[in-house]
């Protein structure tokens, strides 16, 4: 989820506009543990809650309203499609404790024939840390420069280009851009 999807959620269920940077600040203390699933998005919520004194009380849980939030991307499947057709294809994905099933049960996964899944959460590793890159290449056994990383994050981009992987940056606020020259690039390969 893109910073500004993230605190229109945030919003959402509750916290007011002038308390986001309190809250993204005390979100940044735990991020690394939520994604290698040591701690539980519903009980950073209690702890964040607390802390933070926010006193909301959300209509559900905290982990299954985040999920809500989260939407299928439809310009995706063309790329995805031609990618499987040239190329073994799998995912990175940081994740909190059981998300990844949540959203694929969903569907804003797109169905594939991934090779491999690395789920943050299960591995205790989370991007931007090289040791996922290392671990996911390892899985997958392919050379360094033969991966190319598809991210929405700088941040995660560098932690890939630090163990060799060519690097490609899918813009959320330019989707139909970023989907047109990912297909351009993965149709010149």
């Amino acid at each position: 989820m893109d910073q500004g999807r993230w605190d229109a959620f945030l919003e959402k269920i509750g916290i007011p506009q002038n308390g986001l940077a309190e809250f993204n600040s005390f979100y940044d203390q735990y991020e690394a543990l939520l994604n290698k699933g040591k701690l539980h998005a519903d009980d950073f919520w209690k702890k964040a809650n607390k802390e933070l004194s926010l006193n909301i009380e959300l209509p559900g849980s905290f982990q299954d309203l985040m999920v809500q939030e989260f939407q299928p991307n439809p310009l995706i499947k063309k790329v995805l499609t031609l990618a499987q057709q040239k190329y073994r294809i799998g995912v990175l994905t940081n994740m909190y404790p059981g998300m990844f099933q949540q959203i694929t049960q969903r569907g804003i996964i797109p169905q594939a024939n991934y090779e491999v899944i690395v789920d943050s959460s299960k591995v205790g590793l989370a991007k931007p840390d090289p040791a996922i890159y290392e671990y996911s290449q390892q899985l997958i056994k392919v050379p360094p420069e033969e991966i190319l990383f598809i991210d929405n994050s700088q941040r995660n981009l560098e932690g890939a280009k630090k163990v060799g992987w060519q690097t490609f940056w899918y813009n959320g606020n330019t989707r139909s851009k970023s989907t047109q020259e990912l297909h351009d690039l993965l149709s010149r390969q």
